[in-house]
């Protein structure tokens, strides 16, 4: 299993960024200054164990196509600023 967490610091994530990261199990986005999720960005990635409410996307402005699509990504994501 391959955990990763985001710094706080971080204010956007690239177009590809994990695309196609099937060990990727568990991804923390505690990121309020992130703007921006490119698309694709963890496009066939395997999120099943990730808890996105823990997530602070505060300032997401920009959530851009299939950000999450086959990431195996279930549950609700609050996104306040969208």
């Amino acid at each position: 299993m391959l955990e990763m967490t985001l710094s706080r610091e971080a204010v956007s994530i690239a177009k590809d960024f994990c695309y196609g990261c099937s060990k990727l199990e568990k991804l923390v986005l505690d990121c309020p200054n992130l703007q921006s999720l490119g698309e694709f960005a963890f496009f066939t990635c395997n999120l099943s164990r990730t808890d996105t409410s823990t997530w602070n996307l505060d300032s997401l402005a920009t959530l851009d196509g299939v950000v999450f699509k086959n990431s195996g990504l279930s549950g609700v994501l609050e996104l306040p600023s969208l």
